[in-house]
């Protein structure tokens, strides 16, 4: 399960027991949550970075009542853009969002670039999604060294993907934490993990959502345990603001 993937079915189970999510595709060079999930929009993020619609305006209605900020890919525009203009038009309009959403979810891309770490910042909470390679473990820690350069108070937690077990997923995260604890002297939360399970593919390409078409997956029944868990204990007061990024 790939990170947009797991961010898709994460919002979904959070919306199965009774949160409002809005998903917001923050891969401004590689959009793909509409794809995932089989939707269309007419006006994505870039018309509302460019003031032509709000962020209420560009939401399209995704299953099980979730709903999508959808985005295009390989705008060069959507690349250039500023982090000072990104971070002023987030701190505009997610607040808007506040009276009517329990989680806002960015889907940012890979990477510590600026515009990466100004989604990061306009956070409540970070959500690193790291695998067992070690190459991933390593860019988790250096992802987590720039944020905490940029947002010292930043709250993080960890999410293992294609985990071969709940012993493996704790045993990769406890890597990382011990990491970032010596070398940064920071807190970071574990979130659970998430089984790799490679029927997941089969729905993708079926643009269907593993958690709704095929519920009792271990992988389905994973996706729930971490809602779960970012639900009922939350690291900030609520609305939260999630900001995921794949740890390569």
């Amino acid at each position: 399960m790939g990170k947009s993937t797991l961010v898709a079915n994460m919002g979904i189970a959070l919306a199965e027991s009774g949160h409002r999510v809005v998903l917001f595709d923050a891969d401004l060079a590689l959009a793909n949550l509409d794809v995932i999930l089989g939707l269309k929009s007419d006006v994505r993020v870039q018309h509302t970075l460019e003031g032509k619609a709000s962020l209420t305006d560009a939401m399209v209605e995704g299953p099980a009542g979730i709903k999508v900020i959808t985005g295009d890919s390989g705008l060069g525009k959507m690349i250039r853009l500023s982090r000072k203009r990104l971070a002023t038009f987030l701190e505009e309009q997610v607040r808007d969002l506040a009276s009517s959403t329990d989680f806002l979810i960015f889907d940012a891309s890979a990477g510590t670039d600026a515009k990466v770490i100004t989604f990061a910042r306009a956070a409540d909470e970070v959500v690193l999604i790291v695998t067992p390679d070690p190459a991933s473990i390593v860019d988790a820690c250096a992802t987590a060294k720039v944020l905490f350069r940029s947002k010292p108070d930043a709250k993080v937690r960890v999410i293992v993907n294609m985990a071969e077990s709940h012993d493996q997923a704790l045993k990769v995260f406890r890597a990382v934490e011990s990491a970032i604890s010596r070398f940064l002297g920071k807190a970071i939360y574990f979130s659970g993990g998430v089984a790799f399970d490679p029927k997941v593919s089969l729905y993708n390409r079926a643009k269907s959502a593993v958690m709704l078409s095929a519920p009792t997956f271990h992988v389905s029944r994973d996706m729930r345990k971490v809602a779960g868990l970012i639900a009922a204990a939350p690291l900030s007061s609520p609305p939260q603001v999630v900001k995921t990024r794949r740890a390569a």
